[in-house]
């Protein structure tokens, strides 16, 4: 066996190896023992199968007799297997391949196993390998390549292109799912962008509000303050209609109560005791023009202190002749008939109406 094995080419050394490599089948904590397998499979890529009969032939012709050549069970392929296991114990070259090899075989045997099936099936994809199988078979044939057979080379070719298509596919959805959520994460930053735009313009229209109310306000409240003031110089002809503007004018609330505001504090800081009699009488006229807006504000309270009995009979007589320019003994207001008999006037009743 050794003679006729030095006897080979070296092309053909690599082929007689591969052949008597499988035709053993490894023991599992037990010997080794010989192993029928199919001519064809013993073939590697690139190889002819006429190639591998004749290296097949060497060892079974008559001089040798180390290798049966027979037809499978059903006699559609020819098969070979070693005559006798002895082989195993007195071929030492056979031994040495076995230990060095021993992991690629049985690689070889699972990876051979996983092809027929897939081959069997129709070659689906769901029969190719993935990680982490997929990274031994690279493994294997970056080792093994020349060594491999044509099922096993479309196997491994299959299973690597399927592999790499996947990893093309998801690497696209990922670049889908990263752009569709740029797209979601910039489309909810504008959101919230113009969320806080609106809401600052929202703001300061709010605030333009509120500023051009409050420049009203005062504006309003600079013209009630010169109707008071004109109110109290006026004579008693021209002051009627200053007072139906202050009545206009101080329409809200707000603004009755900063006229009534301002009438106060004018009441308060004249001095009628230290003016001239024609200071004095001007003053009394004011405050019976002042007494007629009062009451044209139904501003009764603020009213009560002027309609009481007086020291001074000049701010009675004026009192009297105001409200009677006004509408004889009575004054019309928002709120209807009042009779100020209540509030403590010694002549006959006055009604604000």
């Amino acid at each position: 066996m050794s003679r006729i094995y030095e006897g080979l080419p070296d092309d053909q050394k690599r082929i007689a190896k591969r052949i008597f490599l499988g035709l053993v089948q490894l023991g599992e904590g037990t010997r080794d023992t010989r192993r029928r397998a199919v001519v064809a499979k013993l073939v590697s890529v690139g190889e002819d199968v006429s190639e591998v009969e004749q290296v097949i032939r060497r060892f079974s012709g008559r001089d040798a007799r180390l290798v049966t050549l027979s037809a499978d069970e059903r006699g559609t392929a020819d098969t070979a297997e070693v005559t006798h296991e002895a082989l195993f114990t007195h071929w030492k070259l056979l031994n040495v391949w076995l230990d060095e090899n021993r992991d690629d075989i049985r690689f070889s045997r699972r990876l051979d196993e996983a092809a027929h099936s897939w081959d069997q099936q129709g070659r689906p994809d769901g029969g190719l390998w993935r990680p982490p199988n997929l990274e031994l078979l690279r493994q294997f044939h970056a080792r093994m390549a020349s060594e491999m057979n044509s099922l096993q080379m479309d196997f491994y070719l299959a299973s690597d292109q399927g592999e790499k298509a996947w990893v093309a596919k998801e690497r696209r959805q990922q670049l889908v799912l990263r752009s569709l959520l740029a797209v979601a994460v910039s489309t909810a930053l504008l959101a919230i962008v113009m969320f806080f735009r609106a809401q600052s313009a929202a703001t300061d229209a709010i605030e333009a509000r509120n500023d051009a109310m409050k420049t009203e306000q005062r504006a309003q409240e600079g013209r009630i303050e010169a109707l008071i003031d004109s109110i109290f110089l006026a004579p008693p002809k021209t002051a009627g209609d200053r007072i139906a503007s202050l009545t206009r004018v101080a329409s809200s609330t707000s603004l009755r109560k900063h006229a009534v505001a301002k009438i106060d504090l004018t009441l308060k800081t004249l001095s009628p005791e230290s003016a001239s009699p024609e200071e004095q009488n001007s003053l009394t006229i004011g405050k019976a023009s002042i007494a007629v807006a009062l009451a044209r504000m139904d501003e009764i309270e603020q009213l009560r202190p002027l309609l009481k009995h007086s020291k001074n009979p000049t701010l009675r007589s004026y009192l009297i002749h105001r409200f009677s320019q006004a509408g004889a003994d009575s004054v019309s207001t928002g709120k209807g008939t009042r009779d100020f008999r209540s509030s403590g006037v010694d002549s006959e009743p006055w009604r604000v109406r």
